[in-house]
């Protein structure tokens, strides 16, 4: 059973405002929202507005007014009275992400990889080996003290302790 910080249950249904609900996203919350009932726990809902150019306001108070329509209440997220929306609007959140970007660069976790997305679609599609190749070493992060990379497994070593301050740790898990 996936759990919160507080070892009840969280889910979370995150729709895009990109347009309005349609059945394949009343499936999904269907199934989200039973399995919040079955764990007695809570559904939280987020909204995906990161994709800028496809995402619109307008459709938001849409949204809240179809999930209410299907008696779907979350118990915490957008559109509910118990919570501050802007801390659920993924688009809000940039400068959280950026910090916790930083923090994850900074000690070596994440690093730019010089590989266009055509190489990586071809590398993807090649049969798999475990040897050590050029591309692998270009796309292989320079070892830290918290971090190590084996180049020829392409495996990462990540400590015990968690990488993030508690603030910008997620609080809830994806309910699919």
């Amino acid at each position: 059973m996936p759990a919160g910080p507080t070892g009840q249950y969280r889910g979370r249904i995150a729709p895009s405002p990109s347009g309005h609900l349609h059945v394949g996203h009343a499936q999904t919350f269907f199934i989200a929202k039973q399995r919040a009932e079955k764990y007695h726990g809570e559904l939280v809902l987020r909204i995906e507005d990161i994709d800028i150019q496809r995402c619109k306001p307008h459709f938001l108070p849409d949204m809240v007014e179809d999930l209410t329509w299907f008696g779907l209440q979350p118990s915490e997220g957008y559109g509910t009275t118990t919570s501050v929306h802007d801390d659920f609007v993924q688009s809000k959140r940039f400068d959280l992400y950026k910090q916790a970007w930083k923090i994850l660069y900074d000690q070596g976790y994440i690093y730019p990889c010089t590989l266009s997305r055509r190489d990586v679609e071809h590398a993807l599609s090649a049969p798999q080996d475990t040897s050590h190749t050029a591309s692998q070493a270009e796309a292989t992060p320079t070892p830290t003290a918290t971090a190590t990379t084996t180049a020829t497994s392409g495996t990462t070593n990540i400590p015990n302790e968690p990488v993030l301050p508690a603030e910008l740790r997620p609080d809830f898990v994806r309910a699919t």
